[in-house]
């Protein structure tokens, strides 16, 4: 009797352990036990400027770091900033002796400050998209200054204090005229981006500025919308997507026919926008 328990608990427990060693082979690739991988957290980012580039008129400006939010604060030449919240986790990897390994200038952080409510980036996401622009008018001087971002890299041995970034413009500048125009006949002047539309600053009747978005964002066409008192329109791209840059300052004309029905452009011109004074 005593044997035949023994040998029924044996019996049992062969089973159990066949049983947990089939279920070990069963498991799919993503029940694995995955090792969370090491990052830095990134408490303070110092950046400077482009000499040519003012930022003391800008207004609820903010660092963005993959879409994590850093206040600034200006120390002489030196932007200083910190996370509103929790920092930013900077992923890293060692090499075989333990040390960091750097990032490559290819791989390079990018990184931005822009005004409150001009780049969207989904930063609930473990990888989350390119941000993306949000466009709006531009019909005084404080908006236009506002839809100029400006973008920087990191690019080294990854660290808690992110150090030697320099800031540019993202974006492009662009002045453009009307010629030969009959004023009584226009109503407005817009431009188009990927379908939206946006009214550009005014610097005398016929002369018009505008902040365009630059080659860091997927390219677009250009367009220029010329509304009619008689609410006819016409539509007139004046830069290609394949000519769009980053960092560029464009000045063109668009010249009428003598009944506003058409426009050639001419005397298109470009500059490096960050060798001019800004704002002017």
């Amino acid at each position: 009797m005593h044997k035949f328990k023994k040998t029924k608990l044996v019996f049992i427990s062969l089973i159990a352990i066949a049983g947990s060693v089939s279920s070990c082979k069963k498991q799919s690739g993503s029940d694995r036990l995955t090792i969370p991988e090491p990052t830095i957290a990134v408490e303070k980012i110092q950046a400077t400027v482009v000499d040519n580039i003012d930022i003391t008129l800008r207004d609820n400006y903010r660092i963005l770091l993959r879409g994590i939010e850093y206040n600034y604060s200006l120390s002489k030449a030196l932007l200083v900033a910190s996370p509103v919240r929790a920092p930013y986790q900077l992923p890293y990897k060692k090499d075989t002796g333990g040390n960091l390994q750097p990032i490559s200038e290819q791989q390079a952080l990018i990184i931005q400050l822009v005004a409150s409510g001009y780049l969207f980036q989904n930063n609930e996401l473990k990888d989350p998209p390119p941000p993306r622009p949000i466009i709006k008018d531009q019909e005084t001087e404080k908006n236009l200054i506002n839809a100029d971002m400006l973008i920087g890299k990191f690019f080294g041995v990854p660290s808690n204090n992110l150090a030697n970034i320099n800031f540019t413009h993202a974006n492009n500048l662009l002045d453009f005229e009307i010629k030969n125009i009959v004023s009584d006949k226009i109503e407005s002047i817009k431009l188009v981006i990927r379908n939206e539309q946006f009214k550009p600053l005014r610097l005398t009747n016929n002369r018009y500025r505008a902040v365009i978005t630059g080659s860091w964002y997927t390219p677009a066409d250009v367009t220029v919308l010329i509304y009619n008192v008689d609410k006819s329109f016409i539509a007139k791209k004046i830069i290609n997507a394949q000519d769009v840059k980053q960092d560029r300052h464009y000045n063109l004309m668009l010249e009428a026919n003598q009944d506003n029905t058409n426009y050639t452009v001419i005397n298109k011109s470009e500059t490096k926008w960050s060798d001019e004074k800004w704002p002017q």
